[in-house]
């Protein structure tokens, strides 16, 4: 039995988790989303990082609330999920997938339910080595 989201016919997905990034910003600022892609990216080629295979695209939503999971940027992502297309979404911090602590626990259940990990850049003050979290 295969693991719900994996796609059987990628070899990605064989043999690494696919991953793709998730940024958000509340305020219309492209230059702040591009930070938050920047820090993800990096994150994902620190030492270890070759285990993840990065897939486009970056799911985007500028000048958007967290404070409801109406977006577009956040829908496309969730049917891609749906759809098995990678197997762990990155980002920044968590309120970038929502301003409270409920709609990040019910984004993460939908997520789970299809097989896909969410994690955390770790803050870059806790250098190498240092704490991120995984929900799912």
């Amino acid at each position: 039995m295969r693991k719900q989201g994996m796609n059987p016919e990628s070899k990605a997905g064989r043999d690494r988790p696919r991953c793709v990034i998730y940024v958000r910003t509340a305020v219309h600022d492209p230059a702040a989303a591009r930070r938050q892609r920047d820090e993800a990216v990096a994150f994902l080629r620190m030492p270890g990082g070759e285990a993840i295979a990065l897939e486009e695209p970056v799911y985007e939503d500028i000048g958007v609330s967290g404070t409801d999971l109406d977006r577009p940027g956040l829908a496309r992502l969730l049917a891609d999920a749906e759809a098995g297309r990678f197997e762990m979404v990155v980002v920044t911090d968590m309120a970038r997938l929502a301003r409270s602590m409920t709609l990040v626990g019910k984004l993460a259940k939908r997520l789970e339910a299809c097989g896909v990990l969410v994690s955390v850049v770790p803050p870059a003050s806790a250098g190498e080595g240092g704490l991120h979290a995984t929900v799912g």
